[in-house]
């Protein structure tokens, strides 16, 4: 008899998703998980044409773990030079309108899908994304601060729909050639990229373009065809989130999407090595809320 192990039996790999079903799902993009009722209540609010601050503000402090959550945000000394916002109203006025829709959207799916595998993962380098596209702008007097830091915080919200549609190919993504860019991989494997579905929910969230275009084309800026500054600033935020720790893969080198954001916003070795400096000082500070 032969001493040669068994030869291992061949994985069958798992049928590739039907992109008519991504497609049906991009369709009525606007039906995510059931958020909770609070956070419905203040998104639907949001797009009351006679809004007040201190009625959104009342609605907000109804949910009192929402509520500290955006405190701490607020409180942040990437948001707030002082540190001493006491009241949600405060917080309002600081983070503005899309900030803080941006907020509410965010940490209610991502405590929707806060089970799925790498999530935590993607809630850190987003918020991160958003703290580092806010610095960027303020560094180079580029852009809306509130503006680039909601289209940093939603720049990857469009893998949410992978995650809830499409979990069981995660893992495909997960261990692809890391080679290949995930938004590349995307594409070929679920008919879109994250960026793609990220755009079109921006649109049906009633985001304005200036946060829209920055999601849509934060992996390929030069193509953006408008705020093609915002949209560079998001992907080299993207780019240096990852290399300072706060990635979705561990500290890759850059790549060409940062070189090209690098080019676009014409940022000399020196800028570009004040920004990095400031980013290794600063992001220890980072203190994530809970989602």
């Amino acid at each position: 008899m032969s001493s040669e192990p068994f030869p291992p039996i061949p994985r069958t790999p798992a049928p590739r998703p039907p992109t008519d079903r991504l497609f049906e799902r991009l369709s009525s993009i606007d039906h995510l998980p059931t958020l909770p009722a609070i956070a419905q209540k203040a998104l639907t609010y949001l797009d009351d044409p006679e809004l007040s601050m201190l009625r959104l503000s009342k609605i907000i402090e109804e949910d009192q773990s929402m509520a500290s959550r955006i405190l701490k945000v607020a409180n942040s000394p990437f948001y707030s030079r002082s540190g001493k916002v006491g009241s949600i109203r405060e917080a309002v006025l600081l983070l503005g309108i899309n900030g803080i829709r941006g907020l509410i959207l965010s940490m209610s799916v991502f405590e929707k899908i806060e089970g799925h595998a790498g999530t935590i993962k993607l809630w850190k380098h987003s918020f991160a994304v958003s703290v580092i596209s806010r610095m960027i702008g303020e560094t180079l007097r580029m852009g809306s601060l509130e503006d680039l830091g909601t289209a940093g915080l939603l720049h990857d919200f469009g893998k949410v729909i992978f995650y809830l549609d499409f979990e069981s190919w995660m893992s495909d993504v997960f261990d692809r050639d890391k080679n290949i860019p995930d938004w590349r991989f995307e594409e070929d494997f679920f008919g879109a990229s994250h960026a793609f579905v990220g755009f079109r929910l921006s649109y049906f969230w009633r985001f304005p373009s200036s946060i829209r275009i920055p999601i849509g084309w934060h992996n390929n800026p030069v193509r953006a065809p408008s705020y093609q500054l915002e949209s560079a600033i998001v992907a080299l935020a993207d780019g240096l989130a990852s290399m300072t720790g706060y990635g979705l893969l561990e500290a890759p080198a850059p790549d060409s999407t940062m070189m090209e954001s690098i080019r676009i916003l014409e940022l000399s070795d020196d800028r570009l090595e004040s920004i990095f400096r400031a980013l290794l000082e600063d992001l220890p500070k980072l203190e994530l809320p809970e989602v």
